[in-house]
């Protein structure tokens, strides 16, 4: 799991690093601001040099690819953390059979529940905005249950070196920043832009 953990942080390091150098190097030399309706656009203008006039066309395939698969994965996974949240608060039943059907249930209901809010707020940017602020609130929230499993939830046969708890209080603490920045800016954003 460790080689695995910090396998993964380094090749999303990387790509984002890169990701971010190109698109930083390329629209900044050309003087592209990508935001509002024309940010796809002038994305897809990063890829122009190597792939031409088609590059937007791979570009919004691309995204299309990222964004569905990412929603279904995090579709999935609300779908399951909210059954298991409502069986460990008691609400519901506990059998697997249950589970099951729930997992099921809310996998169909949550998409709508994504359309609703769609056809309610029509406009992505805000949308984008509450969602920030809402993951800003959970970053905190995060890094106290890391340390809370780490000291008391813990099996001692796995528990990790003192170098490791470092690193971990150190994530906290930038999570707890982190977090609190967020909300501030994106919350600052919404109320008076």
């Amino acid at each position: 799991m460790r080689w695995d953990a910090w396998c993964s942080m380094l090749v999303y390091t990387f790509a984002t690093v890169a990701f971010y150098l190109l698109g930083a190097a390329i629209l900044g030399r050309s003087g592209l601001d990508p935001k509002g309706s024309e940010m796809i656009r002038m994305l897809a203008v990063m890829y122009e040099p190597v792939f031409g006039h088609s590059a937007q066309l791979l570009f919004l395939f691309g995204a299309f690819a990222v964004l569905y698969s990412t929603f279904f994965v995090a579709n999935a996974s609300h779908a399951r953390t909210f059954s298991d949240a409502l069986r460990v608060l008691g609400l519901v039943g506990g059998s697997d059979a249950a589970h099951r059907f729930r997992v099921k249930l809310l996998s169909g209901i949550f998409p709508f529940v994504c359309l609703v809010f769609y056809i309610a707020i029509p406009q992505p940017a805000l949308l984008v905005l509450i969602s920030g602020v809402i993951q800003a609130v959970m970053l905190p929230m995060l890094a106290g249950a890391g340390l809370f499993f780490r000291y008391r939830r813990i099996d001692q046969r796995v528990a990790p070196g003192v170098a490791w708890d470092i690193c971990l209080w150190i994530s906290a603490a930038g999570m707890l920043v982190a977090g609190v920045w967020a909300f501030w800016t994106k919350l600052a954003d919404m109320l008076w832009n």
